[in-house]
């Protein structure tokens, strides 16, 4: 009898893997971007303000989990297998997204929406394991691009999802919504099946786990690409943190914000379509290499008409430039994702964890640096940043290859 774990290979088309991959970074998603518009509901039900704090603090505490949970949910796949460790990362995400429905108390909040974060680690980064399960070569390549293109919708549409579920709803419907998908996840998960060989499966035992670790460190291609994933991350990171103060308070437009980031996001998705065809024809790691250098003469030239301008051009030339430069991003997004993984076969849910933990944690700090460099009335130090870190991206590609 065929079950979720024998399910034919045919019945694991390209087309329905990348529904599956997609899903399970929406469930993740959505506990971010969904609830970005409920903000001032929050903080006049839960009282942020009255203790000096931001409401911003529930993103913070919700990537800070993620952070942590990627760590755990990777050795846990490659010992347990994928289903049941997404099945037991779903269980924790639902639970505190709906403890974060139920709570009356900020400190009570960010403890929820932490193990939120954490549960929802595991969508997040064993997506790219089962992804490496599936396929590899430049195959791998493609159906990350393809999925990671379907993920970017969620920043452009989740807002709006928010949004339209305030107008029926509360601040606390967003957060059960949440926990529901999870549950759907789940579901999808049971249906999916097992991707890990069996015979891949590794001890959970320190010894074991530090012979894996070594092992993937000593991969060059793997720790090349991850390098260049995570100041790639850098970069993009540094986007999400700078463009509304930069579209509000640099350039006075405080309005334009969602527009311009909803344009950002479909240029990233269309890139990303584009994308498929390029690795088809060139394959992934020259089209990698390729897009960094392109990426870093992007930056280049937003930088030098930045600084033409005094720190800080039209705003149109702005939005143009960011376009181009989070386009040229999303396209080398997949690509060094399919590269750290490639090579690591019965090792793909402790790279993936490796590989999220790189993005998640010295990529939100090369972020920061950047971010605390930004002048009060100027931008120079997003296109010179960019750019170093994509010189450094390409630097990690190159001494990651044969």
């Amino acid at each position: 009898m065929t079950t979720a774990h024998t399910r034919p290979a045919r019945q694991r088309s390209e087309a329905i893997a990348v529904a599956v991959i997609a899903g399970l970074a929406i469930v993740m998603a959505f506990g971010v971007e969904a609830a970005l518009p409920a903000f001032d509901e929050i903080d006049t039900d839960i009282g942020f303000s009255d203790r000096g704090w931001s409401t911003s603090l529930t993103v913070t505490t919700f990537l800070a989990g993620m952070g942590v949970g990627t760590l755990v949910w990777g050795p846990l796949a490659d010992r347990f297998g994928r289903r049941s460790t997404l099945l037991l990362g779903c269980a924790v995400g639902g639970l505190g997204a709906l403890a974060t429905a139920a709570v009356d108390d900020a400190v009570a909040m960010l403890v929820a929406r932490a193990v939120w974060g954490a549960g929802a680690a595991a969508p997040a980064s064993l997506r790219n394991a089962i992804a490496r399960d599936l396929f590899d070569g430049d195959r791998l390549a493609r159906v990350a691009t393809i999925a990671s293109a379907v993920f970017l919708i969620g920043p452009v549409l989740m807002p709006l999802v928010g949004e339209g579920i305030l107008v029926v709803g509360s601040w606390r419907t967003i957060m059960l919504i949440g926990a529901g998908l999870f549950g759907a996840g789940a579901l999808g998960v049971i249906w999916f099946g097992e991707t890990m060989d069996p015979t891949h499966r590794r001890p959970l035992a320190p010894a074991a786990q530090l012979a894996g670790l070594r092992s993937i460190l000593r991969t060059r291609s793997a720790l090349g690409a991850m390098g260049a994933a995570m100041f790639l991350g850098g970069a993009f990171f540094h986007y999400l943190g700078s463009a509304q103060p930069i579209v509000a308070d640099r350039y006075g437009r405080p309005g334009w914000f969602a527009g311009i980031f909803a344009l950002s996001g479909l240029v990233m998705a269309t890139s990303l379509l584009a994308n498929r065809w390029f690795i088809g024809r060139f394959g992934a790691r020259p089209v990698g290499l390729g897009g960094s250098v392109a990426f870093i003469a992007v930056s280049a030239i937003g930088a030098a008409v930045t600084i033409a301008g005094d720190g800080l051009p039209s705003f149109w030339v702005w939005v143009v430039w960011v376009c181009a430069a989070n386009g040229l991003n999303s396209i080398l997004t997949p690509i060094t994702t399919a590269l750290a993984l490639d090579p690591l076969g019965e090792q793909a849910g402790t790279g993936a964890s490796l590989l999220g933990f790189a993005q998640l944690g010295p990529g939100a700090l090369l972020a920061a640096v950047l971010d605390g460099r930004l002048g009060d009335d100027t931008i120079t130090a997003m296109p010179v940043g960019m750019g170093l870190y994509g010189l450094a991206a390409l630097a990690c590609l190159h001494l990651g290859g044969d």
